[in-house]
């Protein structure tokens, strides 16, 4: 039996990954779902999966034996060594196959907090992502659920797909605002499992910012015209962002290629995949936010005009760059001669009980966005406050210096 589901999803396989071509399925595929190489070839080898890679890498011509039922795909998924390459696209193209939509899909990430995904929540939403890119390059289209979409060209909605999905929500309109606005730059999406910032920021970073954040919150008077860019330059991070009434949605990167992530605009709390990359890109996404809704014309910020290749057609994108005080008081606060004001808050969060069921009014208290994907032992922390703070002072003193190079600062701090 177990043989029979095998080669019931590389038939599957075959149509979906033959039927695109060999550049997009090489960007959209090229999944390591082990952080380990060598024992991804092992385990190919010791589980009999070998046959099946060729196929994937040499993409041979062949057509789909047999529609797939949508029963499969559970059968699959419960048999599925999610270390397994093979097994885990085949997996990938089986869910495709069966036709399951954006909606569906996104019930299926199981990542809540993307910056501290463990291994089996990892591996198993790289399945969905890629399902999801999957049939992007098939129906030519990103699906944004509820008969809403997104065009562009096939190859570039297929490198964005695996981003664009944790995102999906209400009328994405800040999802689709920023994406346009990448399109509009002439940006691209890196694949999963690359890292764009080379930073490996820790989690305890990432919390910290979103405690800073919390701590300003009724200090966020500023609603800036959507969106707003960050640009460091061709060597610096770059940032485009934008809100709707659910969330800010982001896209980070260094020089032409990054990724999307997003944060809930009342908890901070951030929403994307759980991929290299993203808890950089939260840390910086927040801190961005705060500049533009603190004050944005200060000295540590210029105002720019767009990026070469703007279209007129489309909403004009903000962009700011760093003058030389931006880049003296990041360096400053790297080199512990300034230090920032500490936060006075502790940002609300999920977290995961061992020894004990949630309390049902405290989950119900979590955002919408992530409620649906918290599981049964996830329970929703409030924002409590630690300490005494001045977030008045605090906002005035970004009026001048900038939340963004406080955080790199920060994070210059730690990992050097």
């Amino acid at each position: 039996m177990p043989r029979d589901r095998a080669r019931l999803a590389i038939d599957a396989a075959d149509g979906v990954l033959t039927s695109a071509g060999r550049s997009v399925i090489e960007r959209v595929c090229a999944l390591r779902l082990s952080r380990d190489a060598v024992s991804v070839i092992t385990s190919l080898t010791d589980r009999g999966a070998t046959a099946v890679l060729p196929r994937v890498k040499g993409l041979s011509p062949a057509a789909v034996r047999r529609k797939v039922a949508a029963d499969a795909v559970e059968e699959i998924l419960d048999s599925a060594n999610v270390d397994d390459v093979a097994t885990a696209l085949v997996t990938a193209a089986l869910i495709e196959q069966a036709g399951a939509t954006a909606d569906q899909l996104l019930e299926a990430l199981a990542v809540t907090t993307p910056h501290e995904a463990d291994d089996a929540d990892w591996s198993r939403d790289r399945i969905v992502l890629t399902s999801y890119a999957l049939s992007t390059v098939r129906h030519r289209v990103l699906d944004l659920g509820s008969e809403d979409t997104f065009e562009g060209p096939t190859e570039w909605l297929a490198r964005a797909a695996p981003w664009v999905l944790p995102l999906i929500g209400g009328d994405n309109a800040a999802l689709r605002t920023v994406l346009e606005a990448v399109a509009q730059a002439g940006f691209d999406f890196v694949p999963p499992s690359v890292d764009p910032f080379r930073v490996a920021a820790p989690p305890t970073w990432v919390e910290e910012v979103r405690a800073t954040a919390t701590s300003l919150a009724e200090q966020l008077t500023i609603a800036p015209e959507w969106p707003v860019a960050f640009d460091g330059g061709d060597g610096g991070v770059r940032v485009i962002l934008a809100e709707d009434d659910e969330v800010v949605v982001a896209w980070v990167g260094v020089g032409t290629s990054g990724l999307l992530v997003g944060f809930d605009p009342v908890s901070f709390a951030p929403i994307g995949a759980g991929e290299f990359g993203v808890p950089y890109a939260v840390g910086v996404a927040i801190s961005w936010y705060l500049d533009c809704c603190i004050r944005l014309e200060k000295p540590a910020l210029s105002r720019s005009g767009g990026w070469t290749g703007s279209s007129s057609g489309r909403r004009s994108v903000v962009r700011y760059t760093p003058t030389p005080r931006f880049l003296s008081h990041l360096d400053h606060v790297g080199l512990r001669v300034v230090d920032p004001p500490r936060p006075h808050m502790v940002a609300a969060h999920i977290r995961r009980l061992t020894d004990r069921w949630p309390n049902n009014d405290h989950v119900a208290e979590a955002p919408l966005r992530l409620w649906r994907r918290m599981g049964p032992r996830d329970t929703w922390v409030r924002a409590h406050q630690r300490g005494v703070g001045n977030p008045t002072f605090a906002a005035h003193r970004l009026s001048t210096h900038s939340a963004l190079a406080d955080a790199l600062g920060l994070l210059r701090r730690r990992v050097g």
